[in-house]
């Protein structure tokens, strides 16, 4: 098999394709898991021994990316791939396999743990290794590539390296490859086994908007997990919910509402003085699956988008569903400071899992004095 893959998440799948009578890159790709829907890829990516052993430099640019959802049931199967050359659609690749396997939960039946944790991102390299260019704390990735987070974490209650490291990205959980070389972490924290204490996380730049990923720890015994942190990548010109609206596509709502840290009745308009915090607690998930949606916002109509932090844990909903949609809890906060007096409909948008469709789940009117 060329790999496994997880229910409900994404597969990053890369690969070429040329018009064998011209040797130049074909029209359009297509790609599919199985019988799952397919899903058009990114072109134009660099095959330079692509274009060597096709003597043609047009080939070059015949590299593609896609990121394909796994709806497949479990089991062995095929990845589809179907070019475009002209106005003719051919299946140009249907013999790789890839084994999907049920989702699950990282942190089932182990023990959160808040603090003990030490952990640093050193840098987001592209495929080639080269560092990617950084606007604060967000790191930028070109359309379609495919990224590298460097980090490192450690177990201070254990005074040992983190046993392993989990990500979350895009609803999909996903597991870093440990044991790269730390030299200077050891020298400096002196910490048993440190300089080799480095994770890599491959991320794949957004379809659509920014990515915040998750940082997990788990405990070299196995026994307890923690949150590190975040990474932040983007597109250089993030898109934000720019999507393709899809009424209906995703499950959730709101189950409380903060005006100024007091709670407050989120059922009708929620009334506020100007410079009050409000923050909005509630879920959301993908129907489809149902399977973690990739990213939750509130579109404040005249005030903007605000982001939500979205990974929380609800094992009621994960309990209601009957499915492995247990981090599916989001917080919204909403500084109403720079606001002018008047009434603002917000709604609550939900990007699919996929990133190429949002719903919105819910409004609220927001009444600002």
């Amino acid at each position: 098999a060329a790999g496994t893959v997880a229910a409900g998440g994404l597969a990053a799948i890369r690969g070429w394709a040329v018009d064998a009578s011209s040797r130049r890159p074909v029209d359009a790709v297509r790609v599919a898991i199985g019988d799952g829907e397919p899903v058009h890829a990114i072109l134009g990516f660099s095959r330079d021994v692509v274009a060597e052993r096709l003597s043609s430099p047009a080939a070059r640019a015949s590299g593609f990316v896609a990121a394909v959802p796994v709806d497949a049931v479990y089991g062995s199967r095929n990845v589809r791939v179907d070019a475009l050359v002209g106005e003719r659609w051919t299946t140009v690749h249907d013999a790789e396999r890839v084994e999907v396997v049920p989702a699950h939960d990282p942190f089932e039946a182990l023990r959160e743990r808040g603090e003990g944790w030490l952990f640093g991102v050193d840098a987001v390299t592209a495929s080639d290794g080269a560092a990617v260019p950084r606007d604060r704390e967000t790191w930028i990735l070109e359309r379609g590539a495919i990224g590298r987070i460097r980090m490192w974490a450690l177990d201070l209650l254990a005074w040992r390296p983190a046993g392993r490291v989990v990500a979350l990205i895009g609803g999909s959980y996903c597991a870093a490859v440990p044991g790269f070389d730390t030299p200077l972490l050891a020298d400096t924290t002196g910490v048993a086994g440190a300089e080799r204490a480095g994770f890599a996380i491959p991320v794949l730049a957004p379809l659509v908007g920014a990515e915040t990923v998750r940082l997990f720890a788990i405990s070299p015994g196995g026994d307890v997990y923690g949150e590190l942190g975040t990474v932040r990548v983007s597109l250089r010109e993030p898109l934000a919910l720019d999507a393709v609206p899809n009424g209906g596509a995703a499950l959730g709502g709101l189950d409380r509402a903060k005006a100024g840290g007091a709670v407050v009745d989120h059922t009708g308009p929620i009334d506020v003085q100007r410079g009050t915090r409000i923050v909005l607690d509630g879920w959301a998930v993908d129907r489809y699956g149902p399977r973690l949606a990739s990213q939750v916002e509130l579109d404040v109509a005249g005030a903007g988008r605000f982001e939500a932090e979205y990974g929380f844990r609800r094992e009621d909903v994960a309990s209601t569903l009957q499915c492995n949609v247990a981090a599916c809890g989001f917080s919204v906060s909403v500084d109403t400071a720079g606001m002018e007096p008047g009434v603002y409909r917000a709604s609550l948008r939900v990007l699919s899992a996929r990133r190429d469709a949002f719903a919105e789940i819910q409004d609220v009117d927001l009444v600002v004095h």
